[in-house]
Formats: C-alpha cells, structure tokens, sequence
C-alpha cells in the first residue's frame, strides 16, 4: 500500500525542499497548487523533470476545503492547463462537470485520474448511495473525504470501504479519524496521504509519513494483520501506540496498535463495528473502565470482584474482559519488598485504587484505602474486607504507623509532607513526570520509591501475556522499558524534539562547543574531552530527575542542534535556591526561532509538570541575543539580583551577570493555550 506525502510549498524552492526530504518515505507525492504562490508551469514541469516520483496535480476549491479563490470557470481553465503538463495523477472534485471530466480523460488518457469528494462538515449515512453516484464518472480512483465526529465515524467508513473495490480512497478526517490514515492496508485501501512533518494541530487529523512507516510499520500492514489499540477519553496523552507497537516489532508480531477516542455514549455501536474488523484486544482507560462491562460477554472472576476493566480479548465474535493494574502495582511493589502482612495505605478510590486494593488484600496485606470522599473509601473496604478513612484521617494513620504508600489521585501531593514516613516504600501510579511532587517529597525522607511507568509496564506485560501467548517477556520488558523513559523524557513542539540523549550526540555537541561563536560569552570554548564530560553530567542529571537539558532534535533537518532546558542553580545568590532554563544551540540554527519555542515548551514544563513557582536565566551583562530570547519568553530583568558569577574572578569582563525570571501565574497569563 502507498502512502502519498502532500506538498504544500508555497514556493517553488520549498516544494523542491520538501519533495526531496519526502523522497526517503513517499510512494507518490501530491502538489497542492491551490497552496502554491508564484509556481508556474515552467516550474511545475521543472520539479517533474527532477524527480522520478509520481505527483498528484491538485487545485482544491475553497468549497472542498482548499485555498483556490477564483472563479470556478478559472479554476477548470487552470486544471485544464495543468493537464497539459501531464502529471501521473490529477485530482478532480466530483462535483466538477461530467463532460469536463470526460474530456480531460479523451484528451489525456495517459493521466490517472482521482475524482474526489470531500465533506467538511460530517460523515454521511450512506455511503453506497454517495460511491454509486461517483462511480457513474468513469475515473482510476474514487477519494472519499468525509469529517468524523467520532471514532464510530471512522469505524463505520472502515467496515463499510473494507468490502469495495480496489479503486476506493476512503478517509476519515480529523483527530476521531486518524486510525483510517494507519489501518488502510488491513481494509485494503490502495493508498492514504501524510503530512511531511508531524504536525499536533493538523485539523485534518494527517500524520507524517515517516511517523506511518516508523511507528506504525505501514509498509509491513496486510489484510493479515490483527489490530489492536486503547479506548477511552482522552486518550491523545498516552504513550502506548509508542511502546506498544516498538514491542510488536521487535517481537516480530502481525499487528498493529492504534490510540482510538470513545466516549462511554458510544461504546455500543463502536464495540459492534469493532467485531467486523479484525481487532483482537483493546486496552480500557478511563472513563470506560467500569460502563464497559455491561457490554463484555465474558468477565473474568477477578475484574468482576475488583468492578473495572482494562483489558478486552475478542475471540469468536465474544468479548472477553481482565484487568490487570492491580496485579501490575504488585508486580512492580515486590521489585523492591514483600506485600503479606504490610500495612498499605492507598489514597484514592478509583478503578486504579480498587484493583490495587483487591490485589493487596488478595497477597494477605493490611489495606486502609484513604478518599477526600469517606463513603467511596467505605465501599471499597466493605467490598474487599480492609478499612476505609476519609482524607482528613490520614494524620492519625500516619501516626499509627504503615509500610507502603499509594497515590492513586490525580494531584501532585495529596497529602501533608509530615504525613510520609521515613524510609517507607512510595508508589505513585502516575506516569506523567517520572518524578513526581509525591515522590520527589518521598526521597526528601529518605523513602524508597516504585515510579508510574514501572505499573504501567507491569500492567502492559499483563495484557501482552492474554494477548499472545507467545510473546517474550524478557525482550518485551527491555523494550517497554526503553521506550517508556524515551518518551516520559521527551517534549514536542511545532518544530522541535526535545529528547533524552544520545551517544551519536556527543560528537555534534562537541563541535558546537568548539565554535568561539556559540561560546563568545562564556570563558573558552570547550576541547573534546571537556565537552564529553558536561554531556556526562547533563545525562546523569536526566536520568536521576527525569528532566534536565534536553537535546534538541529537528526532525527532516537535524538529529541534535543543541540543547535547551531546565537546571538547578549549583551556587549559591540572592535569588538561590532556584531553577534555571538554558539554551545552546549550534550557530547554523541561530535566527530561526528555535530557542524560544524550546524554551517556552522547558518553562511549561517546569511550570505544569513540576509545579515550580518560579524559574530564573542569566547571562552576561553583554549578551544580548540571548537577553532577548528571555523577553521574548516573557522573562523580566530584575537589576536589582544582577551579580557577579561566583566562578569568575570579579576582574573577568565576563564576570556580571543579569537576572531575568517569571512567575508560574505570569507565565499562563502571557500564554493562555498553554494552561
């Protein structure tokens, strides 16, 4: 199956760009001309004598959701001119002129022809009905475009294309339609169309092509493969289609998995498309884990007792349904001690709290499960046979004394600092930062702690065991584990990764850092060694808290550029304790915007995921640049803090600095979309 990287220039010299890094990835490529300024036939015939690659010509109307204003006689002037050029595709919307059309296809037989059909507002009902009427214009391939406004949209399209012809294009658009872009080759769809980079905010849901072959494995994907994926809402957070399809691959499976959104509303009609395609076990998060079970035909004893679901097998027309967090929770607890006869303290009292508590009372533990709301605390105990405490309690258990600690909330300190015991053991079952307030305040007291993705993986393995009976577990695990603390450690934005590093980074770090112009305002520049040693400790920071200065990647461009990122300031000031946020990036990629966006990604992290008050950068006194990366992120100096650098002699021209620094609360104000 072919994948179709669409072009969207608008220049000529861009289009060039971006066919050529579209090379490595696309089957064919689709020149969005009504995007196109300044690209005449001259140059399209150029860009089709350079590259051997098939095009699609297209000049979508503003009516099918393109940019070509015009008139719609200039428009089929324009595509008739373009014919001429005799591209091996030309797009033409269904709602063009039959005999258009036709004498397109006299006067070109040699073109293929894509008639399309595109709805921006929904996906309609019939969908024999709309094929029939496009099929009555004889074409190579019918494009069927519609707007899903749920995932049981796309499911219904997906059901629906799987049993037509070979000439079908058929593609859910937007967030609820994605997994039609990734599931094409299992319905036998001929080919899809990707975005060239990866873009969160494409409103037509495309993903990039190199995410499709990578991630996804689109070239291997047949009418064989089995899909499987994870329900709920949101699910747009989760990191399981990274790690769970690195696991397939590696592990050498037929299949495929695919982050699907359902709300509880719609779990009928999508469980029963879901029959008809051949998915075989669906991962449960919330808020479908407890509304799911009415619709399983088999529960097993344990996820019936515990009252949630996590885990669907499809068998035979049947669906069967586990749960597997709490024994994941057990798994990862006795990594670092026995549970029988522990006292565990749980804090929360959802579908996470209850299949820990089950569990814990199941390997002959001491359970008190603690709730801001008693009655659910209640319940729980009176269902398993342990003990129930409201929030405001948990002093007096803490007194009493208890083993291992829980956090089963969604806040970052649920309780009082006094509240966690010396060298206990701590869990925290969030996955989102691996270090989290509860378990950075945990460490503080000298507690050893068991971090969310250790359950997540525990819990991932559970399901890989119910979903294939072969698969190796060691190897699964040492995939999970690598994938996992890749992406905890990574952020995204429009352009850039930042990411954990690399070795293949030391040698790019080290040349940036022998550049006397990405050095003129530090003391020297750096030899190989000394650059090797910073990127050392850089790592080992990272590695410990999870967070740091993180390489920067830029993807289709450049593997690491740099870094930028958050730091502890190791001397002390006025302003010290504090955290600080910094940049160095190689001097190809100065003047591009780079180290502001990275920098506004580091400072929301600090601010949304660690949940610091305030982060500071300084520079010297003569650094303007990046003094004006710091007003540009909305840091403000305060001359007052200004001070000379601890490690310069006071007679160093380098030696005063300036400090700059915002608020949590200034910095979501500046930047409402980020809160």
């Amino acid at each position: 199956m072919m994948i179709c990287v669409v072009i969207k220039g608008p220049t000529y010299l861009e289009a060039r760009q971006q066919i050529e890094r579209a090379l490595p990835y696309a089957d064919l490529v689709e020149l969005r001309l009504d995007l196109f300024v300044n690209v005449d036939e001259t140059s399209l015939l150029e860009l089709k004598s350079i590259f051997s690659i098939p095009m699609i010509f297209t000049l979508r109307s503003q009516a099918q959701g393109g940019n070509f204003n015009q008139s719609e006689e200039s428009r089929v002037e324009h595509i008739y001119r373009l014919a001429a050029l005799k591209p091996f595709y030309l797009d033409l919307e269904s709602h063009m002129p039959e005999d258009v059309v036709r004498d397109i296809s006299s006067l070109h037989p040699e073109i293929q022809l894509i008639l399309s059909y595109h709805n921006l507002q929904e996906t309609p009902e019939n969908f024999d009905h709309l094929y029939a009427d496009m099929q009555k214009i004889p074409a190579h391939f019918y494009k069927i475009a519609v707007t899903a406004k749920s995932s049981v949209d796309t499911m219904r399209l997906l059901v629906w294309s799987k049993n037509q012809n070979a000439k079908l294009i058929p593609i859910s658009m937007g967030p609820n339609g994605q997994i039609s872009r990734i599931l094409g080759p299992i319905v036998n769809h001929p080919f899809t169309f990707a975005s060239l980079d990866e873009d969160p905010k494409n409103p037509l849901g495309q993903l990039s092509a190199k995410l499709l072959i990578e991630q996804y494995r689109y070239r291997t994907l047949t009418s064989q493969t089995a899909i499987y994926g994870l329900i709920g809402d949101p699910v747009n957070l989760s990191i399981s289609d990274e790690t769970h399809n690195a696991v397939l691959a590696a592990c050498g499976m037929d299949a495929v998995y695919v982050k699907i959104p359902v709300k509880s509303t719609e779990l009928s009609p999508f469980l029963e498309l879901a029959k008809a395609l051949p998915i075989r076990g669906l991962s449960v998060t919330m808020p479908l884990k407890k509304s799911i079970m009415s619709f399983i035909d088999h529960l097993d004893v344990k996820a019936e007792k515990i009252g949630a679901v996590n885990t669907l097998q499809f068998k035979e027309d049947q669906i069967y349904g586990f749960n597997t967090d709490g024994m994941g929770a057990m798994e990862a607890l006795e990594t670092k001690c026995g549970i029988q006869g522990k006292h565990v303290v749980i804090i929360g009292a959802g579908g996470a709290a209850r299949a820990i508590a089950y569990e814990a009372v199941q390997k002959k533990a001491l359970v008190t499960v603690i709730n801001r709301s008693p009655e659910k605390a209640y319940e729980i105990a009176h269902a398993f046979g342990c003990q129930g405490k409201g929030l405001h309690e948990m002093p007096a258990c803490a007194q009493v004394g208890y083993d291992i600690l829980i956090n089963c909330t969604s806040v970052p300190m649920p309780i009082a600092f006094e509240d966690i015991l010396l060298h206990v053991l701590v869990m925290d079952i969030k996955t989102k930062p691996k270090v989290s307030l509860f378990l950075e305040n945990a460490l503080k007291k000298g507690c050893q702690v068991i971090f969310g993705y250790q359950m997540f993986i525990a819990q991932a393995l559970g399901q890989f065991k119910l979903w294939f009976k072969r698969m190796d577990r060691n190897k699964s695990q040492k995939i999970l584990e690598e994938k996992v603390m890749t992406s905890l450690s990574s952020i995204k934005t429009e352009r850039l990764i930042l990411r954990p590093w690399r070795e293949s980074d030391l040698e790019p770090f080290a040349k940036l850092n022998a550049d006397p112009r990405v050095l003129e305002y530090f003391p020297a520049t750096l030899t190989r060694e000394e650059s090797d040693a910073l990127a050392q400790r850089i790592i080992s920071k990272m590695d410990e808290q999870g967070w740091g200065l993180w390489a920067v990647s830029l993807p289709g461009v450049s593997d690491f550029i740099g870094f930028i990122g958050l730091s502890k300031v190791l001397f002390e000031a006025s302003f010290t304790p504090a955290v600080e946020i910094g940049w160095r990036l190689a001097y190809d990629f100065w003047g591009k915007g780079y180290a502001p966006e990275g920098a506004l990604a580091a400072l929301q992290y600090g601010f949304e995921t660690l949940h610091l008050d305030k982060i500071v950068s300084f520079t010297t006194v003569q650094n303007e640049r990046s003094r004006k990366v710091m007003e540009k992120i909305g840091m403000k100096h305060h001359p007052e803090d200004d001070f000379d650098h601890p490690r310069l002699s006071l007679e160093h021209p380098l030696s005063r600095h300036v400090l700059y620094s915002v608020r949590a609360q200034d910095f979501f104000s500046l930047n409402p979309k980020k809160a």
